[in-house]
């Protein structure tokens, strides 16, 4: 939300005064809403906790007062694990050093119209880190060690319902019942797959042709030219029930993106993955997932090599030597029955 709104939201008197007989407990917001904090010490509320929907990254914890440590803890936009050489880990370094000026700069404007009115106001930075608490949409099993304090709170899979609980439509029982394997492959609600570029689609069709013993259950929008080049065992939805899809046994893996909602339901259902990262912090969480060892890492580039793919749908099939399956499912039992489970 932007300067303009959050001003007119600010400055509406009437408003505010209805808001302050309410005499709220505790409030909410999030990192980049730098207006929450404005809006909360207009209101005079000191209780209150900041929510990141994502990782907690080093920008945010750096809010709250945690010490930065790019030497060994990636960026939330890194592309690198927790294991780097010399020039990664500068690399990690640089990247650290822009999220921390991003963040940092994105209240300038919000501090400046505060402190018009209320010169004495400590500025978002500093509001931020009086949060009670930090909840982070991340698992301490899962995300990368680093320095940590009392106020952050893992919250996530906190939305995923208990297991059991999800059922297919008999349409797709059948389908899973055609072939032995079975892989879903869905890039988010964001990165549609009937918008990838011609590199990326032909050699992943083409993939898909040398794999006749494997179901692919492909999320693809809209009906276009490229149809007719799928095989046929390739079966396309628009949408599919994704969660339900994981908890069934008979889905072999799931080729995905990595977005939050994805990274909580493949590590609760114990699912094993080929992570494609396209932007922001995916990379963070796919790299999470290959620590782990329940998934193989594939760079966007990749998706133009025709072998590269047809050797991770291999990898995820067979899962010889790799433990892939066995690590995933041990992960959703300890994350399930951890004292940090939400």
């Amino acid at each position: 939300m932007n300067l303009e709104v959050y001003s007119g939201i600010l400055i509406d008197e009437p408003l505010m005064q209805r808001l302050r007989d309410f005499r709220f407990d505790i409030a909410f917001t999030q990192p980049h809403e730098w207006g929450g904090y404005a809006l909360f010490y207009e209101l005079g509320i000191t209780k209150y906790i900041t929510v990141a929907s994502s990782t907690i990254g080093s920008g945010y914890s750096h809010l709250i007062g945690a010490p930065l440590t790019p030497s060994y803890v990636p960026a939330m936009h890194s592309r690198h694990g927790d294991v780097m050489n010399v020039f990664e880990r500068f690399e990690n370094f640089l990247v650290t050093a822009e999220e921390r000026y991003l963040y940092c700069s994105e209240f300038e404007e919000m501090d400046t119209f505060m402190t018009r009115k209320y010169p004495e106001y400590p500025g978002s930075k500093e509001m931020a880190g009086r949060s009670s608490y930090l909840f982070t949409n991340s698992d301490p099993l899962m995300d990368f060690p680093r320095p940590l304090l009392e106020k952050i709170v893992f919250i996530g899979g906190i939305t995923m319902p208990p297991m059991g609980t999800m059922r297919l439509d008999e349409n797709l029982i059948q389908v899973l019942e055609k072939r032995k394997f079975n892989v879903l492959i869905s890039f988010g609600s964001m990165s549609k797959s009937v918008d990838m570029p011609e590199k990326y689609k032909r050699p992943l069709i083409e993939a898909m042709k040398r794999l006749p013993e494997v179901t692919f259950l492909w999320k693809y929008e809209n009906e276009d030219d490229w149809i007719k080049e799928m095989p046929e065992n390739v079966h396309r939805e628009k949408w599919f029930p994704q969660l339900a899809l994981l908890e069934d046994d008979r889905l072999t893996g799931f080729m995905t993106h990595t977005g939050a909602g994805s990274l909580n339901e493949l590590t609760t259902r114990g699912k094993k993955a080929i992570c494609v990262p396209l932007f922001a912090d995916q990379f963070t969480y796919a790299r999470q997932l290959e620590r782990l060892g329940v998934a193989i890492y594939l760079s966007k580039s990749d998706l133009t090599d025709e072998e590269k793919i047809l050797n991770a749908f291999k990898r995820l099939i067979t899962d010889e030597n790799f433990r892939m399956s066995e690590n995933a499912k041990k992960y959703a039992r300890i994350g399930i029955w951890s004292s940090h489970h939400p």
